[in-house]
């Protein structure tokens, strides 16, 4: 079943969310992130995915060098939240595809569109 509050997919069985929300009385308690170790990964994961996902879209769009970049900067900010997890998020694959494409795209399309806007402005 869906949480209506954060929308994380539950077992059928879940009495409550990781988020806190209580699927008996349809009410969402606050959950302290220091004593909630699952809550806490989770929301994690979910920001790691987040940013590849957007890596992933700006590495194959590249938008004329700034998407490059954009991807390139997801990458490294998902790859440090991996590493500084101890083993406990995923996604070192996603994040170093962000970071190899990204550079790639900003090494070739960077230099491609000043070297034509200084042409243009001759």
């Amino acid at each position: 079943m869906r949480c209506p509050s954060c929308k994380l997919e539950n077992p059928p069985t879940g009495l409550r969310c990781d988020c806190g929300f209580d699927f008996q009385t349809g009410k969402r308690e606050q959950v302290d992130q220091a004593s909630s170790a699952p809550a806490g990964e989770w929301v994690s994961q979910r920001r790691v995915n987040e940013l590849l996902g957007r890596g992933v879209f700006f590495s194959l769009t590249w938008l004329m060098g700034i998407g490059s970049l954009v991807a390139l900067l997801k990458g490294l900010e998902a790859r440090r939240l991996i590493v500084g997890s101890n083993g406990r998020l995923t996604g070192t694959g996603g994040a170093w595809w962000c970071i190899l494409f990204g550079a790639i795209g900003a090494v070739v399309w960077i230099p491609l569109v000043l070297a034509g806007m200084f042409n243009v402005l001759r």
